[in-house]
């Protein structure tokens, strides 16, 4: 039976209690005493929270992914309109540490002084945050994989009982564990976190706390991957949309080939998923667990748009990737298509715990969402930004798009889904005065005030 071992284990925590109690001398149980013993189980009954994160994942390569498909997409909610809030990994990473917009916690780049860990620790996020507040209410907590960029320290941040972070950038086999350097020898460094994951996993489930884990992978931005899948994906093409047209046979073979060196690198996250519910299942800890996949931020090929493979664009490649939660009260094998965003993560994850989400937070708790109805009053916009960039404003139709040149985009997604026609230039002038009103909103905005201008 489901929390079977845990439940065993407050009523033993119970026992010792009151034994250690008449042992002392300290005669019947007081108040103080039963109080201890409810808020231990009350602790013991809150759910794990597992947040599997990726690299750089366009969401078309979701569909070679069995396991979060079988395991996490029918077991759970998709939220397909989800809309990162900055394209990059620092910035994107750091506003799921701390539900916020770029230009609020002020991680703006991944490389130092406006961005990188080295700006997270400036502006004092490692003292509050997604991890810091669940370790606060009782949760044994670990990160294994890769967390910030720039991360090149033995010092380990205050809010995780166990640390596995990769060390310098993609090309490096370096990680910090409890803060000692490490350097990897072996296969791909995924499948090592991989494993390392799922024996915390085994570990923590015998405790009696909830758990809370960040399992973070380097796939599929680093091209990598582990030589057991050398095989796989052979012969596959990549997906033929109107927005990423090959210009040259050379170009159509290497994108190809890069296609399927990111499935291969995305087969070993897909196997921590398919192990990482085995073992909550065995343990009686699955049915009060909850999953979270996302990215933490897409990515584009050659061709995109007319473009070099990268990020930071304002299309959607680069800004959207379905959120994936699977758990207590979510609804089963259903999408919600509301507008969320990559903000909304840390406020749904300490709501999930029971814990209170700050009053910095952009984002906003996504648990009306869980029963798979639309939430009366929602957000009907939202912002995704680059430093020095742009600011696009997505609605449920629209895209509009401001750059600091002073161009302007408007591409209608109803009628352009691959926002290949800017119809900027015949809008009607009404028209782009509100979503330019609208965007300078929410270009400063700040907690409530977010909410309020998405809304």
């Amino acid at each position: 039976m489901a929390r079977a071992h845990r439940g065993k284990a407050i009523i033993l925590g119970a026992v010792i209690a009151i034994l250690v109690v008449l042992a002392t001398g300290r005669g019947a149980p007081t108040v103080a005493d039963e109080a201890t013993v409810a808020t231990d189980a009350a602790l013991q009954e809150k759910p794990n929270i597992i947040l599997v994160l990726t690299d750089d994942q366009p969401y078309y390569t979701l569909e070679h992914m069995p396991n979060v498909q079988n395991l996490m997409m029918a077991k759970g909610t998709t939220f397909t309109e989800t809309f990162a809030s900055y394209p990059l990994c620092c910035p994107g990473r750091t506003t799921l540490m701390r539900g916020q917009y770029a230009h609020n916690h002020r991680v703006l780049t991944n490389n130092p002084p406006l961005g990188g860990y080295p700006r997270f620790v400036e502006e004092d996020l490692h003292r509050d945050n997604l991890a810091t507040r669940l370790d606060a209410a009782g949760y044994r907590t670990a990160l294994i994989g890769k967390w910030l960029n720039y991360y090149e320290t033995r010092y380990v941040p205050p809010g995780f009982d166990k640390w596995i972070a990769q060390v310098g950038e993609y090309q490096e086999l370096r990680y910090n564990e409890q803060g000692t350097i490490r350097e990897y020898q072996g296969g791909h460094i995924d499948t090592m976190y991989s494993n390392k994951a799922q024996d915390w996993l085994r570990y923590a489930a015998e405790l009696r706390q909830p758990i809370f884990l960040w399992a973070g992978f380097y796939a599929p931005h680093s091209n990598g991957y582990d030589p057991r899948y050398q095989d796989r994906f052979e012969g596959l093409e990549r997906p033929d949309r109107p927005d990423m047209p090959y210009t040259t046979w050379k170009a159509e073979r290497e994108g190809d080939e890069r296609y399927r060196r990111q499935l291969r690198g995305l087969a070993t996250v897909d196997e921590f998923v398919g192990r990482a519910v085995t073992i909550l299942k065995k343990r009686g800890e699955l049915d009060n667990t909850y999953f979270v996949f996302y990215t933490d931020n897409g990515a584009h090929p050659v061709g995109y748009h007319g473009r070099e493979k990268g990020k930071q664009t304002p299309f959607s490649l680069d800004t959207e990737f379905p959120l994936v939660i699977r758990g207590p009260g979510v609804s089963v094998d259903a999408e919600s298509e509301v507008l969320t965003s990559s903000n909304d993560v840390m406020p749904t994850m300490l709501r999930m715990a029971g814990v209170p989400v700050p009053s910095y937070a952009d984002g906003r708790p996504l648990q009306p969402l869980f029963g798979g109805t639309e939430a009366p009053g929602w957000r009907t916009g939202l912002m995704s930004e680059k430093h020095n960039g742009w600011r696009a404003l997505r609605e449920a139709d629209l895209k509009y798009v401001q750059y600091e040149t002073g161009w302007r985009a408007l591409y209608r997604l109803d009628e352009d889904p691959y926002e290949l026609n800017n119809v900027a230039k015949e809008a009607p002038p009404e028209e782009l005065a509100r979503l330019r009103a609208r965007l300078d909103a929410l270009r400063t905005c700040e907690a409530e005030g977010c909410r309020t201008a998405e809304d």
